[in-house]
Order: structure tokens, then sequence, then C-alpha cells
């Protein structure tokens, strides 16, 4: 009997050492794996830096529209990696709560970890880009509209030509003006969505930069071309306010001497009737 009861004593024990033995090789496959999956992640991390554009600010709308797209098919084979990101995140994360104590966890969350905060840099790094680099298209497309509508409208103001001294040419003046006024209220949002893309631009940049004061300048040359255009129509409508009430008063005035000439006519067809 107590033979038989050794006998299955050391059965029970084979069995345990078998399961032991069969969850440790289990865990160990596990941890190749996932140790495996780290490493493709790595190495995938690695080749997505090399990747990368320079970060170069373009000078044009078309570098910009190119830069975008390189860097969006960078981000496209991100995504198409995050599915092996998120199952490896959450397989060691699984492993390590069912194995809190093991020598060598520290490490393996560590390594984790590290994957992880590598991936969210490149992933906000490209997506910072990609904002930029739609600025920078908006910024050119409408800096060039802009500059190109200005100096349509001031080649404009320049053919407009002299004040007349005919009031009703005067009066045709004034409605010239007054359309070209209307004109620049029409446009005043495309200015301000132009400045406000203009310093999102700037705030991208290094303050001191050389493309800081680059792009701060192509900024500023177009608000002070719209204020200098602006300025001249102000003072060519307030000129024209000014002919406008001498043509009435001249105007006024030959209207009377006529009205005396016609009397003093009358006056002498008058007088001679009378001889």
């Amino acid at each position: 009997q107590q033979l038989s009861e050794f006998n299955n004593l050391y059965s029970l024990l084979g069995v345990k050492i078998n399961d032991r033995q069969s969850e440790i090789d289990s865990v160990k496959d596990e941890l190749k794996k996932q140790l495996d999956n780290l490493k493709t992640l790595s190495a995938f991390l690695e080749k997505i830096q090399r990747q990368l554009p320079k970060d170069v600010v373009p000078s044009t709308k078309d570098e910009a529209d190119k830069l975008n797209r390189q860097i969006k098919q960078v981000l496209e084979e991100m995504y198409e990696k995050q599915s092996l990101l998120d199952t490896t995140s959450s397989q060691i994360k699984d492993l390590l709560k069912r194995k809190a104590g093991a020598i060598g966890a520290d490490n393996l969350n560590d390594e984790l970890e590290d994957v992880l905060s590598h991936w969210k840099t490149l992933n906000d790094h490209l997506k910072n880009r990609i904002k930029f680099m739609e600025d920078m298209k908006e910024f050119h497309d409408t800096h060039d509209s802009l500059a190109s509508w200005l100096g349509a409208k001031e080649r404009m103001l320049t053919v407009l030509g002299p004040i007349s001294s005919d009031s009703r040419m005067v009066q045709s003046q004034v409605q010239q003006v007054q359309v070209l006024r209307e004109e620049f209220r029409s446009q005043q949002p495309q200015l301000q969505h132009f400045i406000d893309v203009g310093d999102n631009v700037l705030s991208y940049l290094e303050p001191r930069s050389p493309d800081h004061q680059k792009i701060n300048n192509k900024l500023t040359a177009i608000q002070q071309k719209w204020a200098d255009i602006l300025g001249k129509l102000e003072e060519r409508a307030e000129s024209l306010g000014a002919a406008a009430d001498t043509s009435r008063e001249f105007d006024a005035q030959l209207t009377r001497l006529r009205d005396a000439l016609r009397g003093i006519s009358d006056n002498l067809d008058e007088v001679s009737f009378e001889k």
C-alpha cells in the first residue's frame, strides 16, 4: 500500500513537472515571439527615421506639396504597422501582468516602453510636419494670389488719370474709387486668412532663423502693399471730394453768370424796343 501511495505521488509529481515544463516552454515561446516583434518594430522605426525628408522650409507651393506627399507616404507605412504595435503591446502587458515578479520582466517592460515612446515621437513629428506643409502650401498660394491681385489694383490706380475739372467726369471718377474700395473690402477676409496662416507658419520656425525672417518679410510686404494702395485710394477720394465741391461751386457760379447775362440781354432788348 505504501508503495502504491509512493507511485501515485511520484506520478502526480511527474504530471506537475510536465505541466510546469509545458508552461515554461509556452512562456519561452511567447517571450521569443514578443521579443522578435519588438526587434521588428525597432528596425522598422529606424528605417522610418532614415526615410524622413529633411526639415526644410519649402519656398514654393509645389515644393510644399511634394514634401507633404512624401511625409504622408511615410506616415501611411506607420499606419500599416500599427496593428503589430498594438498587438505586441497588449500581449506583452498581459504577459507582464501574469509574470509580474519574473526575472527580466522589468527589462521587457523597458524595451516595450522604448518602442512605444519612439513610435509616438515619430508619429507626432510626422503629423506636425504634414500640418506645417499644408500651412506652407496655403501660405504660398494665398501670397501669390494676393500679390497678383494687389499688382492689378495698383496698375488700375495708375491709369485712372488726373482728376477732372468737369463735374460729370469727377462723379464718374468718384464711382471708380468707390468700386475699388468695395473690392478691397470684399478681399479683406483673404488678407486676414493670409495673416493667420502666416502666423501659424512663423510659430513653427525658430524666431531668429533666416527662414523665419524670409516668411515674415513676405507677410509684411503684402500688408504694406495693401496699406499703400488703400492709402492712395483714400487720398484720391479726398481729392475728388474737394474737386466735386469746387466743380459744384463753379457750376453754380456759371449758372448765376448765365442768368445775369441773360438778364442784361433781356434789359437791352427792352431798351431797344422802347426806342
